[in-house]
Formats: C-alpha cells, sequence, structure tokens
C-alpha cells in the first residue's frame, strides 16, 4: 500500500513528465554536440579540444539518456505498483522529499549511501 496522497502521487508524476520533457531537449541537443565534425580542417589544439568536448558530450549523453529510461520505468510504476516510493534494499517508504528530487530512486537515502561505500571499497 502506498503511504502517498492522491495530491502527491499526481504532483510526483508531473514532476517525472516534466524531468522527461526535459531530459528529451536535453539529448537533442547533446546528439547534435555528438555529431562528427571535420577534424581535418583544424589545427592540433583545436583538434584535441573538440575530441575532449566530444567525450564530454558523449558521456552526459549516456547519463541522459539512462536517466530517461528510469524516469520512464517510474513513471509506469507509481499509482500502479504498490511497492513505488518503497526502498527496494530495506523496504521503508522513501521520503516525498527524496522522490521529488529524485523520481527514480528505488532506495532510501541510507541504503543508497552503503551500496555507494561497497561500490568505492568502503
Amino acid at each position: 500500500m502506498s503511504l502517498m496522497s492522491d495530491n502527491d502521487t499526481e504532483r510526483l508524476r508531473e514532476k517525472i513528465i516534466q524531468e522527461i520533457q526535459r531530459l528529451k531537449l536535453d539529448i537533442q541537443r547533446l546528439v547534435e554536440l555528438t555529431s562528427p565534425e571535420a577534424l581535418e580542417d583544424l589545427d592540433e589544439v583545436s583538434r584535441m579540444d573538440a575530441i575532449v568536448s566530444k567525450s564530454v558530450h558523449d558521456a552526459s549523453l549516456a547519463l541522459a539518456r539512462q536517466r530517461l529510461g528510469k524516469l520512464g520505468y517510474a513513471l509506469k510504476r507509481i499509482g500502479a505498483d504498490p511497492e513505488f516510493g518503497h526502498c527496494a534494499e530495506c523496504g521503508e517508504t522513501i521520503p516525498l522529499v527524496r522522490l521529488m528530487s529524485m523520481p527514480e530512486a528505488l532506495y532510501c537515502v541510507e541504503c543508497a549511501a552503503g551500496a555507494a561505500g561497497e561500490r568505492n571499497g568502503r
């Protein structure tokens, strides 16, 4: 059973939709920035700068696409999956404030921090 009110659920749904729309625009812009350039016409320093910029944009594009997928999954689950809003690790309710800032969150702050620490060798 979800502990969010209908109003909270609707606010969160709208937040997810807005984030999806914003990310789609960001992805379009990043696709344009990652398109191949004619590097042969550039001097060595400019070529290196273009290569570094492309790497940064490629990484940003990958992250944006990944988040878009997670937000799409959250949008499908909200209101339909009774486990939505509960930590996938401990089962506790994820605070609404966390979901509003990161609607795709699957873990509460404590479990997310623990998992990050394990990934970083702590």
